[in-house]
């Protein structure tokens, strides 16, 4: 079962944008089935995939955050959403 299950809603019309977002939602929901498992998971592996997670975040939010750049979407969205990139990190 999904953590996160993804849909047409989350398309942005951006194929690498979307490609990343598909991924970080497939990242997430096995990051959720991992800790989950009622046994048999160690601390290494939550923190191995928690560091995958993150990771890939942290290069998808640059990548994203780079393409509104040169866009040029307006800033005050810009700034909101580079809000919401650092809270999922937190």
């Amino acid at each position: 079962m999904d953590a996160l299950t993804w849909g047409d809603r989350f398309l942005t019309g951006l194929e690498r944008i979307d490609e990343e977002h598909r991924r970080l939602f497939e990242l997430v929901s096995a990051f959720g089935e991992l800790i989950s498992r009622e046994a048999g998971v160690s601390r290494a592996q939550i923190e191995t995939m928690l560091d995958e997670v993150a990771t890939y975040a942290r290069n998808h939010f640059v990548d994203e955050e780079a393409v509104m750049k040169d866009a040029g979407v307006d800033e005050r969205f810009a700034t909101a959403h580079q809000r919401q990139h650092a809270r999922f990190l937190l």
